[in-house]
């Protein structure tokens, strides 16, 4: 059920609502997003999964968005062979 799509829609928003307590506890005027993309190497034939250049290996891309803190604002699955920057928009727009 969570592998469906509204299943992930319902787990990024989930992820989403709760960093919204603590955003407010830091009540800061200002808040630093950092996006990054990670390698998360597989074995075996998984769906998605893909050859990455630049990491040399078969592997998904996840992108993660947190704050400065270290806290987590979001994140998403990817293929192996999706470009640092695809998904940024649509993962920090919600939460800007």
């Amino acid at each position: 059920m969570l592998a469906t799509g509204k299943g992930l829609k319902a787990l990024e928003d989930m992820i989403s609502r709760s960093a919204d307590p603590l955003l407010r506890r830091r009540n800061k005027r200002r808040l630093i997003i950092d996006v990054d993309s990670t390698e998360d190497p597989v074995h075996g034939n998984q769906e998605g999964a893909a050859f990455n250049g630049y990491f040399e290996q078969v592997c998904y891309h996840p992108l993660f968005c947190l704050t400065n803190k270290g806290d987590l604002l979001g994140a998403r699955l990817r293929p192996g062979n999706a470009h640092s920057a695809d998904g940024v928009i649509d993962l920090i727009s919600p939460l800007v």
